[in-house]
């Protein structure tokens, strides 16, 4: 996966903050090109093609003092913008399962009203029991706006 613009520029801001941060130590950088025309830096030389950098002046503790502070200030920004960001990697996870649970209830749906509408086109008699447990039939005429009203829902519902 390719690293955000910013990401890439934080990344440079950093590597001249510390190499700044690091400078009293003596260290040396070295540039070199790779094979795709990409510009690297290292404290290291990695082949005869590696050319070192000469360093005009120490930064004062004043410029050490402002690097490490961008520095932080850098690491801080990227921090936050990585929270927002699974924040909103979150945000559209549950999006999801709400979508599932939403289609699930869906496809429950169109199961059962497919049921009743076999059910109630077989032509036997169809009966709902009441809660007293006595039962209650369905006339023809009773069955057949049920299935009108199954068959009518499920056009909305069920493509």
């Amino acid at each position: 996966m390719r690293k955000p613009r910013y990401l890439r520029f934080a990344s440079i801001i950093l590597f001249f903050g510390f190499s700044v941060t690091a400078a009293d130590v003596k260290s040396e950088v070295y540039k070199w090109t790779d094979e795709n025309g990409k510009t690297h830096y290292s404290d290291k030389p990695i082949d005869s093609k590696s050319q070192k950098l000469r360093m005009s002046r120490q930064p004062s503790n004043e410029e050490v003092s402002q690097a490490k502070e961008r520095a932080r200030s850098v690491v801080s920004h990227q921090r936050k913008v990585q929270e927002i960001a699974n924040e909103e990697a979150e945000d559209r996870k549950q999006e999801e399962y709400k979508l599932d649970a939403k289609e699930k209830k869906r496809q429950a749906f169109c199961a059962k009203a497919t049921r009743q509408i076999r059910l109630l086109g077989r032509g036997r008699a169809t009966y709902f029991e009441n809660k007293d447990g006595s039962r209650k039939y369905l006339s023809d005429k009773d069955k057949n706006k049920s299935i009108a009203e199954y068959q009518a829902e499920m056009k909305k519902r069920c493509n």
